[in-house]
């Protein structure tokens, strides 16, 4: 029989609060028990997205722009003949998303074309083990039926209208999870924005922007925020603000030296200049360059997105601050042309 570890009422069919909790004593549970059961984190804010919370009386995350994150740890069961299997559920953003894309167990990385059709992990070391269904969270959401085949207490009432999360199934394997459940994560692009330039007077219409101007419009607006009726907008300030956004800041022009090896598509920099976001990089050099980069090109620095480039360049190239590889006070990341193109990822 499964054994329903934790129900909490986030979804549409269960009583507002609820929690169901029963746990059945078996080694294939243990490994999820442990997890759920652990003292919660008190962690909140931007740290606090970054793990997997333990709470019944959560309030719901808001993605704006794109970034990696955790969510509330919603629903857990176990199914099969010895409850091999476990069912989760991690809700990310009590909205709709544009997409959610890489999942991260701890600091190991699934990309998207490690998942088929149906969600199942084929390659890498999760092969077999792991299943992973991605729910954005728009207005004709359904059920997920493979988890409504599977489990006892998910029906097709549990829609999640208004909620992006991941369920994910596990196969039990002590050699995989030795530590058991993983913190989870995930790349999400998120809250769909209105930008007055492009519709007018149409709060309506919306579509995904990391722009800060609109993203601030769209929270004065929301009910969550301050609630701002349309009628109270002055679009004209707003889309010369969005405007602003998205122009480029002038700043010092700075160099840094680079070794580059053509053979691997490795480029070195040499003095771990640091580099943030949005930064425009040339190269120039008399000697050959890897492929993917072209002298006097404007590239420009983005966080490190596996999985999105489009060349076969690691760039080895050290910054702090950025701590989305689990690396404390350093990362990895990435150069990639101003039309939003990567070419390169790391893996160092």
């Amino acid at each position: 029989m499964a054994a329903v570890v934790s129900l909490i009422g986030a979804f549409a069919g269960t009583a507002a609060g609820r929690i169901i909790i029963s746990i059945a004593i078996s080694v294939a549970l243990s490994f999820i028990s442990q997890a759920l059961l652990s003292k919660p984190s008190k962690a909140r804010g931007r740290q606090g997205r970054k793990q997997v919370i333990r709470s019944s009386v959560e309030p719901h995350s808001v993605i704006y722009g794109e970034d990696t994150v955790s969510g509330l740890l919603s629903f857990a069961e176990t199914s099969g003949t010895n409850n091999e299997f476990a069912h989760i559920i991690i809700v990310l953003a009590g909205h709709e998303v544009e997409a959610l894309g890489d999942v991260l167990f701890n600091d190991r990385i699934i990309t998207a074309s490690q998942i088929d059709g149906s969600g199942n992990v084929t390659s890498g070391p999760y092969s077999g083990f792991v299943r992973i269904k991605k729910h954005l969270g728009g207005s004709g959401q359904v059920a997920d039926t493979d988890l409504v085949s599977e489990v006892t207490n998910w029906t097709s009432a549990h829609v999640g209208n208004g909620l992006a999360y991941l369920y994910i199934r596990f196969k039990w394997s002590a050699d995989i999870f030795p530590t058991g459940l993983p913190n989870i994560r995930c790349r999400a692009k998120g809250k769909k924005v209105w930008d007055p330039a492009a519709n007018p007077g149409a709060p309506s219409t919306v579509a995904w922007s990391n722009n800060a101007a609109l993203c601030q419009l769209d929270y004065i607006m929301s009910d969550f925020g301050f609630n701002i009726p349309v009628g109270e907008v002055h679009e004209a300030s707003w889309v010369a603000a969005a405007a602003t956004s998205d122009g480029q800041v002038a700043s010092l022009v700075t160099s840094s030296v680079f070794t580059a090896v053509t053979a691997t598509n490795i480029v070195t920099l040499v003095d771990k200049e640091v580099w943030n976001f949005g930064d425009i990089i040339q190269f120039t050099t008399t000697g050959t360059l890897p492929a993917g980069l072209s002298l006097a090109f404007d590239f420009e620095r983005c966080p490190w997105l596996p999985g999105a480039e489009i060349g076969s360049l690691p760039i080895n190239e050290k910054a702090t601050g950025w701590d989305d590889r689990g690396r404390k006070g350093s990362s990895w990341g990435s150069v990639m042309s101003r039309n939003q193109a990567h070419l390169s990822s790391a893996v160092c």
